[in-house]
């Protein structure tokens, strides 16, 4: 299971920048805070907004841009995945009733009132981000540590095998 997770997921795409980062002297720490920034923000409750998010923070914080976009890239589906439990939990918090995202009855709400229904999405929209937004913390921490262990075996990984090679 190991390998074909290896084989399938770390195929050149994800793990190669990430291994030249590490060969570059980048610390696992950076690119570890990279990754689990860019995955945060890669996941708001608006589609497309990543990539330019992810550029600015990492301008601003002085990230790794390779890292954290090739985060915003991993974590794409999730972003798709977790639009309804975060429109759901922006309901929650603000005490409103969720909108149904059914196909069909969006389409019959749109035809009923057309900016009823923007504004409806709209505020949806901004609920959900206010919810991921509130757990942005608590996720930023919790993938550093995940993948700050992963890391520095990496970083181990690649030093004994350049070690290693002629």
């Amino acid at each position: 299971m190991k390998k074909i997770f290896r084989i399938r997921f770390g195929s050149g795409r994800v793990l190669n920048p990430l291994k030249a980062l590490l060969l570059q002297g980048i610390t696992p720490e950076r690119i570890a805070m990279s990754l689990a920034i860019g995955a945060v923000i890669s996941v708001l409750p608006v589609l497309g907004l990543g990539t330019i998010l992810c550029t600015v923070v990492a301008l601003g914080l002085r990230l790794n841009l390779v890292a954290i976009q090739v985060a915003n890239w991993v974590a794409y589906p999730a972003q798709l995945l977790l639009l309804i439990p975060f429109f759901s939990m922006g309901a929650t918090l603000f005490r409103q009733p969720p909108v149904n995202l059914a196909p069909q009855d969006l389409v019959a709400m749109f035809n009923a009132n057309f900016w009823g229904s923007l504004f409806a999405l709209w505020t949806t929209t901004w609920q959900g981000c206010v919810a991921r937004f509130a757990l942005s913390p608590v996720l930023v921490a919790l993938l550093y540590l995940v993948l700050l262990p992963l890391l520095r075996k990496l970083r181990s990984e690649e030093h004994t095998s350049e070690l290693q090679s002629p």
